[in-house]
């Protein structure tokens, strides 16, 4: 890509990209699929099996998405499992540009499309429901759960969606729950990046593990 646009990198760099190129000669470069709108949704009201196939993490959003859509996609995720029937999870819709800036900054892995994010969701989950500390990780599993769910839901109502990791620093969470008002009784469980979907975009291809290799039967 660099060679392409001419564009020189610093010594240091070259020499370092080079030795992965002789270490790994045999390696096919992979490059991302082109997508329309119109076949990334194509699938929403085929099977669960082409349905479920059919949602991949979108990073090229263009235009805004009406608050409503989201509510709905909400709405439809409450049908998630949990713990106990407690539903823990939270559900904060940052719709004001300078908060959702503020909250990607602290989030640090969505550089190069993050400013196209027209909402952003953080997803919670409520603590205080445990009954003690050795159901401390009750939080993240049953938001797991939840995210999920409405990473489908979003998807179902034609919203595009990316999910970004929290593995914040204490004082990044302090900041975070301080800009956006969050509970100190919630856990910040993951941040979703959502917008309009542009009638033609890229997407990652992002290889999935073959099922044999991870199932186990005794």
């Amino acid at each position: 890509m660099h060679e392409k646009n001419n564009h020189i990198l610093e010594e240091s760099l070259s020499t370092l990209i080079n030795e992965v190129l002789l270490k790994f000669k045999n390696i096919i470069p992979t490059e991302q699929i082109v997508m329309t709108k119109e076949n990334y949704f194509k699938s929403i009201n085929s099977s669960f099996a082409d349905f479920s196939n059919s949602r991949r993490s979108l990073r090229n959003f263009s235009g805004i998405i009406k608050t409503s859509l989201i509510e709905k996609a909400v709405k439809l995720a409450q049908n998630a499992p949990s713990s106990c029937n407690r539903q823990p999870s939270r559900v904060y819709v940052i719709q004001d540009k300078n908060l959702i800036k503020q909250a990607l900054d602290l989030q640090s892995g969505n550089r190069g499309f993050g400013h196209l994010a027209d909402k952003l969701i953080i997803l919670t989950a409520e603590f205080g429901g445990c009954l003690n500390l050795r159901e401390r990780n009750d939080t993240y599993v049953n938001g797991g759960i939840y995210a999920m769910n409405l990473l489908y839901a979003l998807h179902y109502h034609q919203i595009g969606a990316c999910t970004l990791g929290w593995y914040s620093q204490p004082s990044q969470d302090m900041e975070l729950r301080k800009i956006c008002d969050i509970a100190p009784s919630e856990t910040v469980v993951l941040l979703i990046a959502c917008g309009g979907v542009p009638d033609k975009f890229q997407l990652t291809v992002s290889y999935r593990n073959k099922y044999s290799n991870i199932l186990q039967t005794r």
